[in-house]
């Protein structure tokens, strides 16, 4: 087991991580930051992705674009513009409990895996979960839209998808709930898997701490509780127990912002998306101690490593939608 005093903490710096995260861009973030670690603890570090376990090829077409849901078919669900930060001409507000839908349809040039993400806004309590559908398949019977905070606050979730060539419908339902409101959906791929897969130190940290522990104080964790560096703004503690969150090494986070990464550790298996960074100057040189053996750290929010099972050690990683 790691020493406690040398494990990953929150991955915010105080003026480093807000600092990056106000950049425009990863390309930026790289550029900049990296003159800053070089004067620093990180000295002697330079990125990597830890040494390769197998390696596969694969070759894909990425494309990106959004649908706004105003402008698909609905079924009982309605248009409105009545809450503050929605893109395009307004939203879509679910108001029966069942039987609602939006009916996106999408063309691709080639088939494959894509990668679908929907804009919405959960000013409830708890999630509103809807059925999707592709090409008449369900392809998610309850994906789960958790509470924003507000009915302003604007996130995203994520699923894949198989696509066909040509037109596609995408069909998202209410099933018992009344839907959050939803703004658009975009369709990014085909999904790059680039099949290598590769070993990381395993540690974990904790986005809500509780007040007066080790990590609230030591780590600066309940200065930046429910921040992370890839999310705008402050994200609610049900937020972070409905997502698999995972920080990488300061100095890998402009690579693999907003990626997914599967782990793998004996029969254990997760995927997680990497919402953050672990910031050497939050825990006095903890992330670069801890990646020593691989090279490369997944620090991993406690909600997540509960459901992984572990905590500690080393895993198998791929990035699931990282390009080669």
């Amino acid at each position: 087991m790691l020493d406690r005093t040398i494990r990953s903490a929150k991955g915010h710096a105080p003026a480093l991580s807000r600092f990056l995260k106000s950049l425009a861009s990863a390309a930026a973030i790289a550029l900049l930051a990296a003159p800053m670690f070089l004067a620093g603890c990180l000295n002697s570090a330079a990125p990597g992705d830890g040494p390769v376990v197998q390696s596969e090829l694969s070759t894909a077409y990425a494309v990106t674009f959004t649908r706004e849901a105003e402008d698909a078919v609905l079924t009982g669900a309605v248009k409105a513009s009545n809450r503050a930060g929605y893109t395009g001409s307004g939203f879509v507000d679910y108001i029966a409990s069942a039987g609602e839908s939006i009916r996106w349809t999408v063309n691709v040039a080639a088939a494959g895996k894509y990668g679908l993400k929907i804009r919405y806004a959960n000013g409830g309590y708890s999630s509103r979960p809807l059925a999707i559908q592709v090409n008449g398949t369900t392809v998610q019977s309850s994906l789960a839209f958790p509470p924003t905070g507000s009915w302003t606050s604007w996130t995203t979730v994520s699923l894949d998808a198989n696509l066909i060539a040509g037109n596609n419908t995408v069909l998202a339902s209410s099933i018992g709930y009344s839907g959050g409101n939803v703004d658009n959906l975009t369709v990014s791929g085909p999904v790059v898997v680039d099949g290598t897969t590769r070993k990381a130190n395993l540690t974990w940290f904790t986005s809500y701490p509780d007040p007066g522990s080790e990590e609230c104080i030591e780590y600066n964790g309940c200065q930046w509780a429910g921040y992370f560096a890839g999310v705008d703004g402050k994200q609610p503690e049900s937020w972070v127990k409905a997502n698999n969150i995972a920080a990488v090494h300061e100095r890998d986070f402009a690579k693999y912002r907003l990626k997914t990464l599967r782990l793998t550790q004996g029969t254990k298996t997760i995927d997680v998306k990497v919402y953050d960074m672990c910031s050497d100057s939050d825990c006095n040189g903890c992330c670069t101690k801890n990646a020593a053996a691989t090279g490369f750290l997944i620090d991993v929010e406690k909600y997540t490593a509960e459901r992984f099972g572990t905590n500690e050690g080393t895993v198998d990683w791929k990035c699931l939608d990282c390009a080669n």
